[in-house]
């Protein structure tokens, strides 16, 4: 049974990426993820996060920066902390 939820370094290995990019993109609201303390394990949702990690390359391969992608990324959904009620922070 593949698992639904992973932490940031499973992602960045099944991402082909480092941790702290998974870190980085979380932190700038790009990637979604799950925290239920303020300092516990940040839990990422792994299919919608692989597919937000292809569309951030493809488009950082494009020539865009990080505040376009946020941008461009922010007009489809935004990322960011969800509490473990189901809500945005």
């Amino acid at each position: 049974m593949p698992k639904e939820f992973v932490k940031a370094p499973e992602l960045a290995k099944l991402g082909n990426t480092k941790s702290s990019t998974i870190k980085y993109y979380a932190e700038e609201g790009l990637l979604e993820f799950h925290q239920t303390r303020p300092n516990s394990h940040k839990i990422f949702s792994l299919k919608e996060n692989l597919k937000r990690l292809k569309k951030i390359k493809d488009l950082q391969e494009r020539g865009y920066s990080i505040e376009m992608v946020k941008n461009k990324l922010s007009k489809k959904k935004p990322g960011g902390v969800v509490d473990s009620g189901g809500q945005k922070k």
